[in-house]
């Protein structure tokens, strides 16, 4: 059986904020939201022989998804993880219904600049009322994510800490880390899957030997957050999101 500590389930691309420097390239990315099939497909896929401590509910920004309590029932249903959290900016919150409330198991909100208070208080409030866990962090500033220059990403590889700390599930694929996941649809003009393994066919031997290559991915070629360099935070033009992300 193999353990990862987490895997990111983005159940949306794209978000209602347009930050610089996203790691998941939502301001460029088209609205969409994973089917419950597709979901239950590729954890049951996995579940013969991966464990995990959270499965990460996620995005673009996740409350975007119409059917988000239904997201948070399957993922409890099929349990491959310890406990299922959403990680959202919170800006939706306030129109959550009583049934999402109900079926957190642990809400972490991401707190961007001109969050209204009043939504921490609300969140805070139906903690204490459906005794789910939660967890907030104040984020003024992101890490670059797009290299000036593209090159070999050798080094980019070698020196990542998030190929081993952020893998991600989507569309029929597992991938070792956000960027890898986007980044070749959305700033190199690969087919989105280029960095991803097959959830078709996987077995505990493919896994393994992925989460264990050397060899570089090619969205490793464009990313620097390796470099762990960060910049203000802020927003911008949806337009201008490649341009002003470049490092």
């Amino acid at each position: 059986m193999i353990f990862v500590p987490h895997i990111d389930l983005n159940v949306t691309e794209h978000c209602n904020l347009s930050c610089r420097s996203c790691s998941h390239a939502s301001p460029v990315m088209k609205p969409w939201a994973m089917p419950l099939d597709m979901i239950e497909r590729d954890l049951l896929a996995l579940k013969p022989f991966l464990r995990t401590r959270s499965i990460q509910i996620l995005g673009g920004e996740p409350l975007l998804h119409p059917l988000i309590v239904g997201v948070l029932q399957l993922v409890k249903r099929l349990r491959i993880d310890q406990g299922t959290s959403v990680i959202t900016n919170g800006r939706l919150l306030p129109r959550m219904t009583e049934e999402f409330w109900r079926e957190l198991e642990y809400l972490q909100i991401s707190v961007y600049p001109g969050l209204p208070e009043d939504v921490l208080q609300l969140a805070e409030e139906k903690r204490q009322e459906f005794r789910f866990g939660l967890g907030v962090t104040k984020f003024d500033a992101f890490y670059n994510q797009i290299k000036a220059e593209p090159d070999d990403g050798v080094k980019a590889f070698t020196d990542c800490r998030w190929k081993t700390d952020c893998q991600t599930v989507h569309r029929g694929h597992f991938y070792l880390c956000s960027q890898s996941c986007f980044f070749p649809k959305a700033l190199m003009g690969l087919p989105a899957e280029t960095d991803g393994l097959p959830l078709a066919g996987i077995t505990e031997e493919k896994l393994a030997a992925f989460l264990t290559r050397t060899e570089p991915l090619k969205a490793c070629g464009v990313c620097c957050a390796h470099t762990m360099q960060t910049e203000p935070w802020r927003e911008v033009k949806r337009g201008d999101w490649r341009k002003e992300s470049t490092a």
